[in-house]
């Protein structure tokens, strides 16, 4: 027996109706609970950036770091680029290592989760830096010492830019005293891409006590390595110099490892070149001129001081295989007039000889002729010259000439017409 038909589509209509009302119910009833996921999902950089979430961000990402930074405000968008004002990095005793007015990238937010191998550019205006420096280090290094004890690795970052406007740096220097770096611009690149790996311009003024601002422009280029054990590569800096207090450069020679100590006032132009990750270095002079200049250097002068109210440089000077490469190396000072090209060694640690000189350039190319005010060096140098204290050279110059080659006999000649000396 079967069924009346129209009793069975009447059912089925009734179902599919129910099905639809229970649907558009369910539809209506979640709408507000989408809304709201919506809603905070589209508000959700505006709720970390106003709330506590993210200092708490922060500090997880930055575990590492031997200290604390602050955040006063930040303007976050999914569409819009990351702002950050009023950054405050301090060291583990509370002491200032940086603040930051306004820190702005160039990548939305979206674009920077989306991009993380290439975040884009960051603009940085008017930070301040706080920099002390000593011997074995300096405040900056300390707060960031669990970062550079880790092994180097793949790094996770293919290219980052990044533009400095107006900084300053304020330096406390255990050997050269307090200075700073005002005005300073920097551009920043770096690139695990073809090319250069790393690429830097920066230009600033520099202020010591009781003296005038000098300025330093800068660029750097470094190429990657072929062996990857040599980081550095090989590179390239060009630098140029203007009327620069010599003395706050004292910490930086100390910490290169040259027994330097200099003051005067420089203005100079030149380059440095490197391959194979600081090997064969090459260095050029274009131009140095220094006013009220003054040497100091223990190992190699001993208690003596090299001073000239003018010092004028000119040349090409390279280093490789223990030797020091002269081209059309040009010196005039206050007591001395040098020319000089060949090689002559570089020396070492143990100090200075003169016996230990001559008998290294015999074994040398090199030709040097000039003239030396030999009154003057004697009031400079008169431990190295060894000179009686009761002895008093009060005039005199030394016209002079040194040839020497690689297995010939050397070549020396020199005059000294009227020359005057006192004492015992």
């Amino acid at each position: 027996m079967h069924g009346d038909p129209h009793q069975g589509r009447s059912v089925r209509k009734r179902w599919l109706r129910l099905r639809r009302v229970v649907r558009r119910r369910w539809l209506f009833g979640m709408l507000p609970f989408l809304v709201l996921a919506a809603t905070l999902v589209a508000m959700a950089p505006t709720i970390v950036a106003n709330t506590g979430l993210l200092h708490k961000i922060l500090s997880a990402a930055l575990v590492d770091f031997d200290g604390r930074i602050t955040v006063g405000s930040a303007s976050l968008g999914w569409l819009s680029p990351v702002v950050a004002r009023d950054i405050v990095a301090v060291d583990s005793q509370g002491t200032p290592l940086a603040q930051v007015p306004s820190l702005r990238s160039q990548r939305s937010l979206l674009g920077l989760i989306f991009h993380q191998r290439d975040p884009g550019g960051f603009h940085m205006e008017t930070p301040a830096i706080f920099l002390s420096l000593r011997p074995d280090g300096s405040n900056w290094e300390d707060a960031l010492s669990n970062y550079l004890d880790q092994p180097g690795g793949e790094s996770t970052v293919d290219r980052l830019q990044v533009k400095v406007v107006g900084a300053t740096v304020h330096v406390r220097d255990s050997i050269a005293g307090e200075w700073q770096m005002e005005d300073l611009d920097l551009d920043l690149m770096m690139s695990h891409r073809e090319g250069p790996w790393l690429e830097m311009r920066v230009a600033t003024d520099v202020r010591s006590a009781g003296a005038s601002p000098g300025r330093i422009t800068a660029e750097l280029v470094c190429q990657a390595a072929v062996d990857p054990d040599q980081s550095l590569g090989s590179g390239q800096l060009v630098w140029q110099v203007a009327n620069l207090p010599l003395n706050p450069m004292n910490a930086l020679l100390r910490r290169a490892g040259l027994d330097l100590e200099l003051a005067g006032i420089a203005s100079a132009g030149g380059e440095w070149r490197w391959e194979d990750g600081l090997t064969n270095p090459q260095w050029r002079l274009s131009k140095l001129n220094a006013q009220q200049f003054a040497l100091r250097s223990p190992a190699w002068l001993g208690e003596d001081t090299i001073a000239s109210n003018s010092l004028d440089i000119r040349g090409l000077v390279s280093q490789m295989g223990g030797q020091w490469r002269m081209e059309n190396v040009a010196v005039e000072s206050d007591f001395a007039r040098l020319e000089a090209r060949g090689t002559m060694p570089q020396g070492s640690d143990r100090g200075f000889d003169w016996l230990d000189l001559i008998r290294d350039l015999q074994q040398e190319d090199v030709r040097i002729s000039g003239r030396l005010d030999v009154a003057a060096l004697a009031t400079m140098m008169p431990g190295m010259l060894r000179i009686r204290p009761t002895t008093q050279i009060t005039s005199g110059n030394v016209t002079f000439s040194l040839a020497s080659q690689t297995g010939g006999e050397p070549s020396f000649s020199a005059s000294c017409p009227n020359t005057s000396s006192t004492g015992t």
